[in-house]
């Protein structure tokens, strides 16, 4: 009877706690915005290819190129007579492809290092976080640039460049956060019961460590997408034919004065998208602790 007691207080406690996180979610005018925005972007991205194709996006009209918007164009056409609504489209899909999986690759790497630098400490914290100062001492977009260089231009390379420049930056958050949640009474409870560390790590400390990991993501996202965007307009990113935002600007500059239309709005998708995963970020961070203060911009510039 008493462990049934026990264990309807928890749920209880729970179904509490959600509910206190979805009222400061609901009141947090960012958190909304941003889920607004990225759910905008979401949708055009996962459910804009089911309607337009690849060929449809690069379909050829010499005789229509130059097109301003127009009811027929929304957003015009460039300098091949291809309509940028439907090259926009396309371009969502990839922002979103890159952008998540970069985040991935850094998360499934970062997070690991981090935990195990904030738990274990001495010589292996040393080790490890002397490694990811290296890597931070490049420029986020010069280390891309470095591993897209050494790999060859490709969506594929791109990702990993991006992925590999943002490990750093979720080692350093959670062993951050690992470093102070180890030291909490309930750690501690868990080793004297005789809990193996691994257990003990990952199943008391990183939930615990969670929140700024949620939030670095979030942000990392926008991050991500613009370093992709940056990288294809180099010429080392996504490639011909597909429709990526920051090809599309790269083409579109030698046109600027003739059809400005043709960098405006995939920058404004760009532009959207950043804005729309910042937000996100900063709100989940009030939503999740209030209290919360995590260094997370200051290493992000660009």
């Amino acid at each position: 009877m008493a462990t049934q007691n026990a264990s309807r207080w928890l749920t209880d406690a729970r179904r509490r706690k959600i509910g206190e996180l979805f009222d400061r979610y609901r009141s947090n005018s960012k958190a909304v915005a941003g889920t607004a925005l990225i759910g905008l972007l979401l949708a055009v991205g996962l459910l804009g290819p089911l309607f337009v194709s690849l060929e449809q996006a690069n379909a050829l009209n010499v005789a229509n190129r130059f097109q301003p918007p127009s009811p027929a164009h929304p957003m015009g056409t460039d300098h091949l007579g291809r309509d940028i609504l439907l090259r926009i489209v396309l371009g969502a899909r990839i922002s979103l492809y890159i952008g998540g999986l970069s985040v991935g690759i850094a998360t499934a790497a970062g997070v690991p290092l981090g935990a195990a630098a904030g738990y274990v400490g001495g010589n292996v914290d040393d080790a490890i976080m002397r490694s990811m100062d290296v890597l931070m001492s490049f420029p986020p977009i010069l280390l891309a640039l470095t591993v897209v260089a050494v790999l060859g231009p490709s969506l594929t390379n791109a990702m990993i460049a991006i992925g590999i420049t943002y490990i750093p930056y979720f080692a350093r958050v959670t062993r951050s956060e690992v470093v102070s949640v180890v030291e909490e009474d309930f750690v501690e409870a868990a080793r004297a019961l005789g809990e193996r560390d691994s257990r003990v790590l990952f199943a008391e400390v990183l939930p615990n460590a969670a929140a700024p990991i949620i939030v670095q993501a979030s942000i990392s996202l926008a991050f991500a997408i613009l370093a992709a965007a940056g990288l294809s307009f180099l010429g080392l990113g996504a490639q011909p034919p597909q429709p990526s935002w920051g090809l599309m600007i790269r083409q579109s500059k030698q046109y600027l004065t003739q059809a400005p239309w043709m960098a405006v709005f995939p920058g404004l998708g760009i532009a959207t998208t950043v804005l729309g995963f910042n937000l996100l970020g900063d709100g989940i961070r009030d939503v999740l602790d209030p209290t919360v203060s995590t260094e997370l911009g200051a290493d992000h510039d660009e």
